[in-house]
């Protein structure tokens, strides 16, 4: 994926970039400047995990049974009303599990920014994991490395149990 986006937004070679100045554009840096960097990242990484977790969520929707609904509309609620009282409520465990995952995929962001950016240009898009790497790997301090995924494993840990108590407490407050 990587790989492909790297072609489409390369500054020189890239082919949107042929196509804008087709058009009589001027190349856009959609990869050698840090906040288009930034921005080109987050649209191909959102881009590579939306069907994931939509599908999720088309999995959630489909387990409401039907009933629920039809019991709500004989009873006049409206669309607003049917979606707070029964469809959110009912979907936050795939909410949940949505949260929990994309916040794990975003701290474990490596291959994609390694392969469209090597974290530049300058430092603007490397990430934890890109610097965990480059000090065991490249620094070949494979311990201090090994310590700072360790303490990555810790934060993620945290972050997922929060995330967790969070739907726990919501759940019983309903």
């Amino acid at each position: 994926v990587g790989i492909s986006w790297r072609w489409l937004l390369g500054y020189d070679l890239g082919i949107i970039n042929y196509v804008i100045s087709l058009a009589g554009g001027k190349p856009v840096p959609w990869l050698t400047n840090g906040t288009m960097a930034n921005i080109s990242l987050i649209f191909v990484t959102v881009w590579t995990r939306v069907g994931y977790f939509m599908m999720m969520f088309v999995g959630g929707l489909q387990a409401i049974p039907a009933t629920y609904y039809e019991a709500a509309k004989m009873d006049g609620a409206g669309k607003s009303t049917i979606f707070s009282r029964i469809t959110l409520p009912l979907l936050s465990p795939t909410i949940l599990v949505v949260v929990v995952l994309a916040t794990i995929e975003a701290f474990k962001a490596y291959e994609l920014i390694f392969v469209m950016t090597q974290g530049g240009p300058g430092t603007s898009t490397k990430f934890i994991v890109q610097y965990i790497y480059q000090v065991a790997f490249q620094e070949d301090k494979m311990g201090y490395g090994a310590a700072m995924s360790i303490i990555l494993l810790v934060i993620i840990g945290i972050f997922t149990a929060l995330q967790f108590s969070v739907q726990k407490e919501e759940y019983t407050n309903e």
